[in-house]
């Protein structure tokens, strides 16, 4: 198969999509069946090809700056169509995120949204990441449901339920938040005032953030060493110590289309907390303590109980690391394969 992909932000994307795009990206290289091109508008193009020949540390691949005519299927990975093509397309759609939370600004929204909206005019198919995540593409991109397949991601091996490595963890017995708190739909407001009603005079636990500084929420620590962290392929390495020195991972997005830091909690032992919203409940499959996303008092309540019941850590612990082990990497590139040789087709 000459399949043609989007690589344009795979050196610098370094949240959860940039995350997927690698790991599968990876994969379709080993594959003899598949050959490669790599979309990138690069200024040095050859330069670019090295630096992600690195990174993924496959070679055997193409570069070109548009869709070669000699494709048999386009793969758009990154929430949207940025390269136009005849060619039959595929796109992963984590999210419809600026639909469901869109801009006050009419020139950003369509500048959000435009991406999406191309995307359900060519895609020949479309890959969301969750059942919850399918149903969003439907309702707000108006996409028959038959044009829809729905893939899990996978959880890497080195996320897992060894004993975190005391500094490295950065200390043991904090609360975890993995996300931009500056970000409306993370929900971090509700986390941190629920925090600060579960302990008063910081007694507490500590609440760590990792993803974005925390600017007005007092007491919460950010951890700069991972910010920004995913194109390194030494930053899982330091994310899974985090996962592991933590008493629990907390996730009170009102809206997620899968929840890849939920999956690696889970994977390492670490007990979730989370809202009853979007695909969490689905991926969670009962090993999460699930709330409501706007019950305050409830999340105080929880947060209290993780940190002083060792039996209910245990527990969370147990079913999290069993629901981790139907998730594999290898089935995502297998189907994401099947999907792209189905368009081509």
């Amino acid at each position: 198969m000459r399949l043609a992909v989007d690589a344009q932000n795979v050196l610098t994307d370094c949240q959860g999509i940039g995350r997927y795009v690698r790991t599968l990206l990876r994969l379709f290289l080993a594959d003899p069946h598949v050959e490669a091109t790599l979309m990138v508008r690069a200024v040095v193009p050859l330069v670019t090809r090295h630096r992600i020949a690195a990174l993924l540390e496959r070679g055997r691949f193409a570069t070109a700056s548009a869709v070669p005519r000699a494709a048999d299927v386009v793969w758009h990975p990154w929430n949207g169509t940025f390269f136009e093509s005849e060619r039959p397309s595929v796109a992963t759609v984590h999210d419809a995120v600026p639909f469901a939370f869109p801009s006050a600004d009419p020139v950003r929204r369509a500048r959000e949204q435009e991406p999406f909206l191309r995307t359900a005019r060519t895609a020949r198919l479309i890959i969301a990441v969750s059942q919850a995540g399918a149903r969003e593409i439907s309702a707000r991109l108006g996409v028959p449901e038959e044009r829809v397949r729905v893939i899990y991601h996978g959880v890497a091996p080195i996320f897992s339920p060894a004993p975190a490595k005391g500094a490295s963890a950065r200390g043991a017995g904090y609360l975890l938040f993995v996300g931009n708190p500056m970000q409306e739909l993370k929900n971090f407001a509700l986390l941190h005032r629920a925090y600060r009603r579960a302990w008063e005079a910081g007694r507490g636990p500590e609440l760590v953030v990792v993803g974005g500084a925390a600017d007005g929420f007092e007491g919460a620590r950010c951890v700069p060493a991972i910010r920004g962290g995913g194109a390194s392929r030494d930053a899982d390495g330091r994310m899974s110590e985090l996962y592991r020195g933590a008493l629990a991972l907390c996730i009170p997005s009102r809206f997620e289309s899968f929840g890849m830091p939920m999956l690696e909690a889970m994977a390492c032992g670490t007990p979730v907390l989370a809202a009853a919203t979007g695909a969490l409940p689905e991926i969670s499959g009962g090993a999460a303590l699930l709330l409501d996303a706007d019950d305050e008092e409830r999340w105080a309540e929880a947060l209290r109980s993780v940190a002083g019941d060792g039996a209910l850590r245990a527990r969370l612990r147990a079913a999290g690391i069993e629901r981790a082990r139907s998730f594999s990497w290898e089935r995502c590139a297998a189907q994401t394969l099947a999907v792209l040789e189905e368009a081509a087709r």
